[in-house]
């Protein structure tokens, strides 16, 4: 039976690396252009990797809006977080500022913002074997557009403090307040240069965690960084050019007088009740209440005339009129 022939010994890939480059090379690609694609697709927002977006373009609703944040140090325990309101349209360097000031940073290390477009610093950081964008030409809004967006800031490469920033919620902005500004916290922040997050952890079980986070003192230290985004309305605003027109039970009580009004028109006697006095009672009732039009003892006078009074005309004639009553007594 005759032998087949031995394989080329040359020819043949040894390991696995050697038939995946053969591979890639029947299809027209080498290895590292491939690698290279893949890499470039994807980027890293902390300890997740995913899908690249290209950055989009700023909206004009952007600037008068807010994004309501919770920024959380990753891997702190007790958990150390501060809520923060921050601009829309606020750039990323000066975002760094406002996380330096809250979390008592000095700003001497590097620092990068890992998110879904990209990883953004300082222009001065880089160098040629990073890749990062200049976060003074990148906004909040277009790297979190949607509630729950996430990025990463991390300030210090050597302790690696990773701050993990949440987008809660996107409103617009309040006329007349100053942003941005802290809205609620918990936990004192670590020391500079003190080791990274482990060693905090142990420094903060033996210490205790802290006194508590005032908000607003936080707000002042932003101060420097904060402005109006819409300005407040004028106290005195004038009103609109045509008023709605008053309807139903509004509208009648604007035309007519008050009651007391026509009572002192047609009778001459104001109302008892503006004078303190009880109302008068009824002849026919015994009922305290305003007494009819006609039972007055007072004449009316028409064109300087006195007009005689008027008597019910179902009264018998052994009966005195209700004409007769006397009105009552004004002191």
């Amino acid at each position: 039976m005759p032998k087949s022939p031995e394989p080329d010994r040359e020819s043949a890939p040894e390991t696995a690396e050697d038939m995946l480059r053969a591979l890639l090379e029947r299809s027209g690609q080498s290895l590292d252009g491939r690698l290279r694609k893949i890499l470039q697709s994807q980027t890293h927002v902390g300890s997740k990797r995913v899908t690249r977006c290209d950055l989009p373009v700023l909206s004009a609703e952007s600037r008068r809006t807010i994004h309501k944040v919770k920024i959380t140090l990753y891997g702190a325990k007790p958990p150390i977080w501060r809520r923060l309101e921050l601009p829309s349209d606020m750039g990323l360097d000066l975002l760094h500022e406002a996380l330096q000031t809250v979390f008592g940073w000095f700003d001497c290390h590097y620092h990068q913002f890992e998110t879904v477009c990209g990883e953004f610093g300082d222009e001065a950081q880089n160098d040629d074997t990073s890749a990062l964008g200049n976060e003074s030409t990148v906004a909040l809004a277009q790297v979190a557009e949607a509630v729950k967006d996430k990025l990463v800031y991390v300030y210090d490469f050597g302790d690696d403090w990773r701050h993990d920033i949440v987008v809660e919620a996107i409103t617009p902005a309040t006329p007349g307040v100053r942003y941005p500004r802290c809205t609620g916290g918990r936990g004192a922040p670590p020391e500079e240069d003190s080791g990274g997050i482990r060693a905090h952890n142990q420094a903060v079980l033996r210490r205790g965690e802290g006194t508590p986070l005032n908000a607003d003192d936080l707000t002042a230290a932003l101060h420097g960084l904060s402005a109006v985004i819409v300005p407040s309305l004028p106290d005195s605003a004038p009103g609109p050019a045509h008023w709605p027109r008053p309807s139903g039970r509004g509208m009648r009580s604007q035309r007519r007088p008050r009651r007391s009004a026509n009572r002192l028109r047609r009778t001459g006697h104001p109302d008892p009740s503006e004078c303190g006095l009880p109302r008068p009672l009824h002849a026919a009732t015994g009922k305290r209440g305003r007494l009819p039009r006609y039972r007055t003892a007072v004449p009316h006078t028409r064109h300087g005339r006195p007009v005689r009074a008027r008597s019910d005309s179902r009264d018998h004639a052994g009966s005195a009129p209700e004409s007769g009553i006397p009105p009552p007594a004004i002191p």
